[in-house]
């Protein structure tokens, strides 16, 4: 009598363990950036949560400003060779 576990029973384990992982990831994600985060936030950059909260991207709007100000610059060299 053979009490091994299933094929189907190790695919279900796994898909447990796999779900119950995603639920954890956001919270996981949220201890391990707290530092960074909080630095970002208080530099009042924009803090960009990805791939299921284990990612981040840290992005200070000032540099909106720059790429505007860049553009405009462009536009006025350029027509003034235009002329």
């Amino acid at each position: 009598m053979d009490h091994g576990i299933t094929r189907l029973g190790q695919c279900k384990i796994c898909l447990h363990f796999l779900a119950g992982l995603r639920k954890r990831a956001p919270r996981f994600g949220e201890r391990v950036f707290a530092a960074p985060d909080a630095l970002a936030r208080d530099r009042d950059w924009q803090v960009i949560i990805e791939r299921a909260g284990l990612s981040r991207r840290y992005r200070d709007p000032r540099f909106d400003t720059v790429a505007a100000y860049s553009r405009r610059q462009d536009v006025r060299v350029g027509s003034a060779r235009g002329s």
